[in-house]
């Protein structure tokens, strides 16, 4: 197998001694890593990936969105309403309590003159 680190982990199991669990899993995975060995064959499985890889096209074909088989005398034209421009919605009058308040100035270092319009 291929071997890809190893990670240590501390789980504690009451009435077995902290050595001979480690000796009891260190087992279970050595067997359950030689019937994994046993059953999965990763050179043939590298092989077959490896052939399939080389057998599959470089440009995959591009597949038809439309359905070729199907009536061309069925299809209907799509019809396009035309759309009646919107009438604009009439703007609000100002409250007379509306004011514009104006703050200008040519450059930074003059003052900001201030123009206050009642609307």
């Amino acid at each position: 197998m291929i071997d890809i680190g190893s990670t240590n982990f501390l789980i504690k199991v009451p009435g077995l001694p902290e050595d001979e669990f480690e000796r009891y899993s260190t087992k279970l995975f050595d067997e359950w890593d030689r019937v994994v060995e046993q059953t999965l064959d990763l050179a043939d499985f590298i092989r077959e990936l490896k052939r399939q890889f080389e057998n599959a096209p470089l440009f995959p074909k591009q597949l038809s969105l439309i359905d070729e088989e199907r009536d061309k005398s069925v299809e209907k034209p799509i019809e396009h309403k035309k759309k009646t421009p919107r009438t604009p919605q009439p703007k609000p009058t100002p409250i007379p309590q509306h004011y514009r308040i104006e703050i200008w100035r040519e450059s930074k270092k003059d003052q900001k003159p201030i123009k206050i319009t009642k609307l």
